[in-house]
């Protein structure tokens, strides 16, 4: 009778063990679409803006439905401290214990349990604590009105800021104790609970062949005859055969009772998952006589877990492939939660737990600092979101655009939370930069180029001329001529030719310089030898001019540059002075040199540069454009190309002194470019 009693109380041990209800997920929509549409930021910012709002709802639905899974669980849940204290518990257990937690909110978990299970909770802490793994135990607990209740407790540890932490379960067993003890006579009683439980029961002996199953077996497809007498471990997946025979062997070894999920066999030669939990049945010896499981299909259950871990998965990949990470600030306590994508945009280690003040820091000091410190206050003075593109500087060093999102969160018409998303946006803002800085210099090149062809149209419209009256006047009354007089009109022409021709080959330099075609061509060159060779191909104009002249610089001097530019640059600032000097006057040109750099001086004698034209005479203006003391033609074109060319030698050009009495034009170059 014993034996049959001990039997009974094993079978019906969890008929009312397990009340939980599988909590469906909500499915989150893929977000394929939303990465498609990051990638054309420029033209759909307004549409990336509500996907990124919606990623935050569903991310704010799935805190939310962690939460009430948590609270409102058919069982109880706590989580303790190293020092038993309750740090966190959900609704039915504060409703078991209720008046003792109202007492003191962080109250050590031992004064809830009776004298008489204080040791074998004290061997459960240590064996969880020792092995890490969930551990099972049955103890009896007294809640608030003073009645005890025996609970099944299973518990698991795990790290929270350096600390050992507990995770427990409650599952009150109280009835089923008391079931027992009331069926304890009768087997058809017994029998009874068994046929009609929807869990499978299946009895078995210590080395797993298989005594009695329940006829809720049948929903598996199988019979009763297709189980007894076979071991439990034939109806096992493959792969879980090794971790379920460490269950039953450590169960046995120790005592014990464990809950294993894996795969068992179906009649249709497929696998489902369950969940089993166990309990021994000791003879008077404390010998192991059987084992007893009770087998509770799972498979909606883990359909859904793995439904949820997918899409976790899924939102997880976009945030890093879009660069979106979400935020949360506690209010209460000014802490900072991070996700991985934005530690990852902050470039912090995995385990960063920021403060608000060491968020804030991140932010570049000036604009950014104060307009995301202002967006804070306001959402938590006002209820009001944002949505901010700001610089910050990473961990390291690096500083990079990002876009910082954030919503007030209220419980019970209080502030307790802002939470937001944080995305990194440095090559949108940078390419948007880009694009402004393009278009500013195209509208300042169309700027330029218009300008030009006004003073091009001015400058070309008297040399031409010339060309169109003198061809005609020629043409007509050539025969009316004497040698002279034809002699001074081809030689007016070949004037207006050779200012033409400075012109083009002005505006050609020019357009080559703005295109970046002219780079310098390096070489080493005796310095006067290319001034001497400039003054040599301007002597038909120095002597039409009767002007003198001279050039004092060292003949063994040589320095590293282009000769072409240069000789331009000289060209340019000699064939000025010969237009401004009246005929007789002088022209000096000064080569003057120091360890690293030449210097070059063209003086002369002329009639000095207009101080209304001093400030922009290396730049494209209509008021420079002036005769000279013979009425020779000059667009200023000229000075802009020598100031090109220098700086392409890393030199730098200046109008040095200017009087009524004479000008002097200075440029200064490296000697070894």
């Amino acid at each position: 009778m014993t034996q049959d009693k001990d039997q009974l109380k094993s079978r019906i041990n969890d008929v009312l063990s397990n009340k939980n209800e599988s909590l469906n997920m909500a499915y989150t929509k893929s977000l394929e679409e939303l990465v498609e549409d990051l990638k054309i930021y420029q033209y759909e910012l307004e549409f990336q803006n509500d996907e990124l709002l919606r990623i935050q709802f569903d991310l704010e639905n799935s805190r939310n439905s962690y939460e009430q899974l948590f609270q409102y669980a058919p069982v109880g849940y706590a989580i303790i401290d190293e020092d038993y204290r309750i740090v966190k518990s959900n609704q039915l257990f504060n409703t078991l214990f209720e008046e003792k937690l109202i007492e003191k909110p962080d109250l050590d978990i031992r004064k809830l349990i009776a004298a008489e299970s204080q040791d074998l909770f004290y061997h459960f802490s240590k064996r969880l604590l020792k092995y890490k793994d969930a551990e099972t135990v049955e103890i009896e607990m007294i809640p608030f009105k003073g009645k005890s209740v025996f609970m099944q407790i299973t518990g698991n540890i795990f790290v929270s800021n350096g600390q050992y932490m507990s995770r427990l379960s409650f599952q009150n067993v109280t009835e089923q104790k008391a079931m027992i003890q009331a069926l304890a006579n009768s087997e058809f009683e017994k029998r009874t609970i068994t046929d009609n439980m929807t869990d499978m029961v299946v009895v078995s002996e210590p080395d797993g062949k298989i005594r009695y199953v329940s006829p809720s077996i049948k929903l598996f497809g199988f019979t009763q005859a297709d189980y007894i007498g076979k071991s439990i471990f034939d109806f096992v997946h493959p792969s879980d055969i090794d971790s379920v025979l460490e269950s039953f062997q450590n169960a046995v070894g120790q005592l014990r009772n464990d809950t294993v999920v894996f795969r068992l066999l179906n009649k249709s030669k497929s696998f489902m998952w369950v969940e089993t939990s166990g309990s021994l049945v000791l003879n008077e010896m404390q010998e192991i006589e059987s084992a007893v499981f009770v087998v509770r299909n799972i498979e909606e259950k883990k359909k859904s877990e793995n439904e949820l871990k997918y899409t976790r998965n899924l939102l997880e990949q976009v945030g890093y492939m879009a660069q979106i990470g979400a935020w949360e600030l506690e209010i209460s306590t000014d802490k900072l939660f991070w996700s991985a994508v934005t530690r990852s945009i902050h470039e912090v280690p995995d385990d960063y737990e920021p403060t608000l003040n060491d968020g804030l820091s991140f932010y570049l000091e000036g604009t950014s600092r104060e307009n995301i410190t202002k967006a804070i206050i306001e959402a938590k003075e006002n209820r009001k979101a944002f949505d901010l593109e700001l610089q910050i500087k990473t961990i390291k060093s690096n500083v990079i655009w990002v876009r910082s999102m954030g919503l007030p969160i209220y419980t019970d018409n209080k502030l307790t939370h802002i939470r937001g998303l944080f995305q990194n946006v440095n090559e949108k803002k940078l390419s948007e930069i880009r694009l402004t800085t393009f278009s500013e210099e195209l509208q300042e090149i169309n700027r330029t180029k218009d300008k030009m062809f006004s003073i091009l149209a001015h400058d070309l419209r008297s040399p031409f001329n010339a060309f169109l009256n003198l061809t005609q006047l020629l043409d007509e009354e050539i025969e009316t001529f004497s040698k002279s007089e034809i002699k001074h009109i081809t030689k007016t022409i070949y004037s207006s030719a050779i200012s033409l021709n400075s012109l083009i080959e002005n505006l050609l330099e020019w357009s080559r310089l703005q295109r970046g075609l002219l780079k310098p061509i390096l070489a080493v060159h005796v310095v006067r030898e290319t001034i001497q060779s400039v003054v040599e191909s301007l002597s038909e104009s120095v002597a039409n001019k009767t002007l003198n002249i001279t050039i004092e610089a060292n003949e063994r001097f040589i320095a590293r540059y282009d000769k072409g530019m240069l000789s331009t640059v000289i060209r340019n600032l000699t064939s000025n002075a010969l237009k401004f000097t009246p005929r007789n006057g002088i022209i000096q040109i000064i080569l003057e040199q120091d360890e690293s750099h030449f210097t070059v001086d063209i003086i002369d004698s002329g009639v000095g540069v207009p101080s209304e034209i001093r400030d922009f005479l290396f730049e494209i203006n209509d008021l420079k454009s002036r005769n000279g003391t013979d009425g020779e033609k000059s667009t200023g074109l000229g000075l802009m190309i020598c100031k090109e060319f220098i700086e392409l030698h890393h030199g730098t050009i200046w109008l040095k002194e200017s009087s009524e009495k004479g000008s002097c034009f200075s440029f200064k170059i490296p000697i070894n470019m």
